[in-house]
């Protein structure tokens, strides 16, 4: 963010910090997270990162995932691509006065392609 290593950012799940301080480049390591479990992303950047510590220089990002709705609640996804790229997502959520859930598992399978000159 804005010139800096990414270590010099700070990036959060539910308020809770990810970067992980005892690596060389303190990065957050958030690849396994679906698209389809975010509510929101929340960006800030500059002076203002200041108040999260001196490792949030370049900014902070915080990702909000989605919450259980009032109910019962489940959803599907599905979705599918080229090189056989494959993506199935299943979610289930429950709300009430006394208690809540959100539970959601997804997985994704694709052949990729290759970068290697083929063999003539």
């Amino acid at each position: 963010m804005r010139g800096f290593k990414s270590g010099h950012t700070v990036v959060l799940i539910d308020g809770v910090r990810l970067n992980d301080p005892t690596s060389i480049e303190a990065a957050a390591a958030y690849e396994h997270l679906m698209v389809s479990d975010i509510e929101r992303i929340e960006v800030v950047k500059g002076a203002m990162s200041g108040v999260w510590g001196a490792d949030a220089a370049a900014g902070v990002i915080n990702i909000v995932t989605k919450r259980a709705t009032q109910g019962l609640v489940a959803s599907v996804d599905l979705m599918g691509g080229s090189y056989g790229t494959a993506k199935g997502a299943l979610s289930l959520s429950y709300k009430d006065k006394v208690w809540d859930f959100y539970v959601g598992v997804s997985r994704l399978v694709s052949d990729g392609f290759s970068a290697q000159a083929p063999i003539a």
